[in-house]
């Protein structure tokens, strides 16, 4: 039985600061503690340095009677505050950046393409934020010029522009080693590698479907919200609700909301939009997918995970998705 010290939103999510809990090891004692807590208390830990008897310490290490663990987040104000289960920042960041497209996409396409490469461009700032927190360093810059590129590309050239975007982006990414040694490492040039052709793809899809109307990019957005608020409803209401998980919310919410988008959109059909939406529910996993590895190192399904602009991370690979929709049914 060793005793477990929690600071910051461990501390909140465990509703303690000292407790007592069993284990060999410290990994036997961080997941008992995870087992009695739950998901928010998990995707805090992810971030958090451990300390034993003031020294740091990884899973193997063995405690005992009268050791003590301590759990504290970075404190740079960066990631860990922001997966506080109760902080409403990532929530109120992802609904000003809704409300910022929908009004570019009333405006004109030009406006559109503008918010939604400088969506994307937050977005990649935040997630390497995020992972310089947990101390995985990765270039972020080959990824932010990949993406301006890829927005304009495809407003000017289409389908082709934001091929050659890519391309570009690729080959930014795999050359940037050449100027900082400090990236030549497989791992930081994947991670950048899967940044640059994330967002890229998400922002060059959103101007992709502006294309189409501003009719078929309200419906996309109407689309996102239905799923976000779905998702945020049973994370904040009905988190032990059996069966019932704020992905799974957010794949109903998504559907819902196609069906209504389908009374917005005169340019789409009813059947258009519910395929091309459940094509952006897959979009959607996988930016979670992506955005929970890229912020945690890990695959986090119900939880929320450091970082401000979380709220998007979905969306990113949505917007692809319902692009893809669109595509397949002509």
């Amino acid at each position: 039985m060793a005793t477990v010290r929690l600071f910051a939103n461990l501390r909140e999510a465990a509703g303690a600061g000292r407790i007592d809990l069993p284990g060999d090891t410290v990994g036997d004692v961080l997941d008992a503690a995870i087992a009695r807590f739950g998901g928010d208390f998990a995707a805090g830990l992810t971030v958090a340095n451990v300390w034993v008897n003031g020294d740091a310490a990884d899973r193997e290490t063995s405690v005992g009677p009268g050791d003590e663990i301590a759990l504290i987040p970075p404190v740079s104000g960066g990631a860990a505050a922001a997966a506080s289960p109760h902080d409403a920042t990532p929530g109120l960041l992802g609904l000003i950046l809704l409300a910022t497209f929908l009004i570019a996409n009333v405006i004109n396409l030009q406006a559109l393409t503008f918010a939604a490469v400088g969506g994307a461009l937050a977005w990649l700032w935040d997630l390497g934020d995020t992972m310089r927190e947990r101390s995985f360093d990765v270039p972020v810059i080959p990824a932010l010029a990949a993406v301006t590129a890829a927005g304009n590309a495809s407003y000017r050239w289409g389908v082709a522009g934001l091929a050659g975007a890519l391309g570009l982006g690729l080959i930014l990414v795999l050359a940037w080693p050449l100027f900082e040694a400090r990236y030549r490492n497989l791992e930081a040039m994947a991670a950048a590698g899967l940044m640059t052709l994330t967002a890229s793809v998400g922002a060059g899809a959103m101007v992709l479907i502006r294309v189409e109307s501003a009719a078929t990019v309200t419906a996309f957005l109407l689309i996102m919200l239905f799923g976000a608020i779905a998702a945020w409803t049973v994370r904040r209401f009905l988190p032990d609700l059996a069966g019932v998980d704020p992905n799974l919310a957010a794949s109903v919410g998504v559907l819902v909301g196609a069906l209504v988008a389908a009374t917005v959109a005169d340019t789409l059909t009813t059947t258009v939009t519910v395929v091309a939406g459940a094509v952006a529910v897959a979009g959607w996993f996988g930016g979670k997918v992506i955005g929970s590895m890229l912020r945690s190192g890990d695959v986090a399904h119900t939880t929320r995970e450091p970082g401000l602009l979380t709220a998007i991370d979905g969306v990113v690979l949505a917007s692809a998705g319902f692009w893809a929709g669109l595509l397949l049914l002509g």
